[in-house]
């Protein structure tokens, strides 16, 4: 859900062609499952519901994204 939901906003914002749509996606799947997988935690303080770090994963996605769109404009 993490990963659609932030292809889902950077496509309705930065999107130019609709194959990016699915690239975003699984950029920001991979980025969501190896960052939990490795367990990055930047604080035990930051919300972890179920065990999933919420602002570490999504910040993953977010440069996993980014790096995307550069190379598919």
């Amino acid at each position: 859900m993490i990963a659609t939901l932030h292809a889902t906003i950077a496509h309705t914002f930065a999107g130019r062609t609709i194959i990016q749509l699915p690239v975003f996606w699984l950029v920001s799947l991979i980025c969501v499952v190896v960052t939990h997988l490795v367990g990055i935690s930047l604080s035990q303080a930051l919300p972890a519901p179920a065990g999933v770090h919420i602002v570490e994963t999504s910040l993953v996605a977010w440069i996993g994204i980014m790096g995307a769109f550069r190379f598919t404009k």
